[in-house]
């Protein structure tokens, strides 16, 4: 559930050790990043991870800040997995001792910045889903959309929605640099799945500790399930515009002009809905545009999407379950689900649907 962080402390008794020499000393763990103060820490039990943490300290070792995806460090840059939380504690052991802190020291360490989240894997495109998604809650959460993404934020809380595999993928271009038989595995077992990434931002400790109760290492770990069920609770928020329910199907990749010309008509012609097109086309003079129009509508090969709000919940719900049973914990897995079905944003959809 954990990905990126944002971890601090000032408390001199247990970070004094941590020193330039100390990070010097142990080169090949960790290297400088872009000054006399501040070092990447790589993965000391995966050398051929690349993701590192950036472990960051002042002159008088006063102060220690540490930043970057946890998740990536732990299992690796090319990684759908999402911290269990057996997998949590085992990070944050392989943090502390890392930076030789006794680990029930390091739980005292608080959060200044986490992301909640999870990869979910969904029974659409993630760009079409991304396309139906059109809000969270109400307008105060400020849209900020780009190119594969949707995001809403407000004051120190966001939630962010991308296509996950399209992320790790990347261009065509720097797939090139792909070389390792687990990576080449890893992209052809995944290409052909749809991998959306849901994760909630929350910012400063004050706020972490307001929205969540507790903002510290050690009360995450103890509260670690609960994480399921807010993120459960926060995304039943998103909006889904109802212009999308039942929307044509259409890959963009490897189209023609003409097919994509036909595909922006077809989605102006579904939203006007059939009968006022039928109407349209009873009044055109022209007769090659009204058969040129009629036979994208009845194409025999175009296909209608179905998915909606209720799918995208059913989706991230059985991903939860099935992350708990994978990580063993199928008693907590019972008894989550009850909780999850019970909320009432997620019930009044069912009920208009059924």
């Amino acid at each position: 559930m954990i990905d990126n962080i944002k971890l601090w402390s000032d408390n001199y008794s247990i970070i004094k050790h941590l020193d330039k020499n100390f990070f010097e000393e142990r080169n090949g763990i960790f290297t400088k990043f872009n000054n006399d103060y501040t070092f990447k820490l790589f993965n000391p039990d995966n050398n051929a991870n690349k993701a590192y943490l950036r472990i960051q300290i002042n002159e008088s070792c006063t102060y220690l800040k540490i930043t970057c995806s946890l998740r990536k460090w732990y299992y690796g840059e090319k990684s759908l997995q999402d911290f269990s939380l057996n997998d949590f504690i085992e990070a944050i052991e392989l943090l502390s001792s890392a930076l030789d802190i006794p680990f029930d020291m390091f739980c005292q360490f608080p959060f200044s910045m986490t992301e909640i989240g999870l990869n979910v894997k969904v029974t659409e495109k993630c760009n079409n889903i991304l396309n139906m998604i059109i809000g969270y809650k109400n307008s105060s959460y400020k849209a900020a959309t780009f190119n594969g993404y949707k995001r809403f934020e407000i004051g120190g809380f966001g939630i962010k929605m991308y296509d996950k595999f399209a992320e790790i993928n990347g261009s065509k271009s720097k797939r090139t640099y792909i070389k390792l038989p687990n990576e080449t595995n890893f992209i052809n077992e995944n290409i052909n799945k749809n991998w959306l990434r849901v994760e909630l931002k929350i910012t400063k400790g004050k706020n972490i500790t307001k929205r969540l109760g507790y903002k510290t290492i050690g009360e995450f770990i103890a509260n670690f399930n609960d994480l399921y069920l807010y993120f459960w609770e926060n995304i039943q928020e998103i909006q889904f515009s109802e212009i999308y329910d039942k929307m044509p199907i259409f890959d963009i990749e490897n189209k023609s002009d003409k097919k994509m010309n036909d595909y922006f008509r077809l989605v102006g012609m579904h939203t006007l809905g059939r009968d006022i097109v039928n109407l349209m086309i009873s009044k055109l003079k022209n007769r090659r545009m009204s058969r040129k129009i009629s036979k994208i509508l009845d194409d025999p090969n175009l296909k209608f999407s179905t998915y909606g709000k209720l799918s995208f919940l059913n989706n991230v719900m059985g991903h939860i379950v099935l992350v708990l049973i994978k990580s063993k914990q199928t008693k907590i897995a019972k008894e989550i689900v009850p909780k999850l079905r019970a909320n009432s944003t997620y019930n009044t959809i069912r009920q208009k649907v059924t």
